[in-house]
């Protein structure tokens, strides 16, 4: 529910700045040999110790028949073969990064059971130590994906294009985005105890893009006293899409500003911030304005001193940024 501070308002922000102010993966398993997900009628029971594979791993998992007397003919199949394929007897084999679904089905009846799998180029579990993140992420050097089970690691640095998922109670102390460096994030939670002086922070160089969908950044010290932005996305920063992300104990939470770039950030959870979200358009030391495409919208900002900052130098703007559900708030 919305408090009155946050009233209902949508603005698209192009050709005049008179314009704008017009309109003022859980992921699913079972592990350890639970029941899988669609196990509701128990004559199918499907148990797996494998959720999580690495790319070229080959396990067996085995189906439960109730009554055993029943003798049903069964059937495996999964959601996405690039991913990964089964055999008649059950036996998976991984065959490329993604998420799948292994269904198994009795035939000639309505009953079934299924689990997904989580498959990733590398699976890091912390018994490596604190820089083993770190190191799977540099052997993959483009494009590859790396899964974490278990562990926390202080800090991360991104240098190509990288994909980061994080199951259980793994967690990461903080991001950075170097030049031209793309991460796409899943369920990856960002902590920082501010006890031990760590920041918790994502830093986004020129050209960096960041794609991070239920994703968690915490910032474990005294409330709201962390300063700065928790995600500091640079002047010329590129893509930042951000879906049903939660940030909490920051001051500032999303900083953006871009020059052609595209901001989307929907369905996300912001709390007792003094800005959500701040977007500098300012070219400094002119009276010009940085483009920037996307939208903000859907978005929970419960006890925030200021939802959406737009800054800015010029009187026109040739973007389009659209801002729904929101109190706006442009500074002088």
């Amino acid at each position: 529910m919305k408090t009155k501070r946050y009233i209902m308002c949508r603005i698209v922000l192009s050709v005049t700045l008179a314009c704008m102010l017009a309109c003022a993966f859980t992921l699913a398993g079972c592990t350890g040999g639970g029941i899988s997900e669609n196990n509701i009628d128990k004559h199918v029971v499907l148990s797996c110790n494998f959720d999580y594979l690495s790319v070229g791993d080959v396990r067996r998992y085995y189906a439960t028949i109730n009554p055993s007397s029943a003798g049903y003919e069964l059937v495996w199949k999964t959601s996405d073969e690039n991913v990964a394929t089964v055999d008649e007897n059950g036996t998976v084999t991984a065959v490329g990064a993604g998420v799948t679904t292994l269904t198994v089905s009795a035939v000639g009846k309505p009953y079934k059971a299924s689990a997904k799998l989580t498959v990733a180029d590398e699976i890091v579990d912390g018994r490596e130590g604190t820089d083993s993140l770190q190191q799977a992420v540099d052997r993959q050097k483009n494009d590859g994906s790396v899964l974490i089970t278990s562990g926390y690691y202080p800090a991360l640095t991104v240098r190509g294009r990288t994909t980061l998922t994080c199951a259980g109670d793994a967690s990461v102390g903080g991001l950075k985005l170097e030049e031209g460096s793309e991460l796409f994030a899943y369920s990856v939670r960002i902590y920082a105890n501010g006890q031990n002086g760590e920041s918790g922070l994502t830093v986004m160089d020129k050209n960096a893009s960041l794609t991070a969908v239920g994703c968690s950044f915490v910032y474990d010290g005294e409330e709201n006293s962390r300063d700065g932005f928790c995600i500091d996305a640079r002047s010329d920063a590129g893509r930042i899409y951000l879906r049903a992300c939660s940030f909490e104990g920051y001051k500032g939470c999303v900083s953006a500003g871009a020059t052609d770039g595209e901001i989307y950030i929907v369905n996300s959870d912001f709390r007792d911030a003094d800005t959500a979200v701040r977007i500098d358009l300012r070219v400094e030391g002119t009276v010009l304005d940085k483009n920037a495409t996307g939208r903000i919208s859907d978005n929970v900002y419960i006890g925030c001193k200021s939802c959406v900052e737009l800054l800015y130098n010029a009187s026109s703007y040739t973007g389009t940024l659209k801002i729904d559900d929101a109190d706006l708030s442009v500074p002088s």
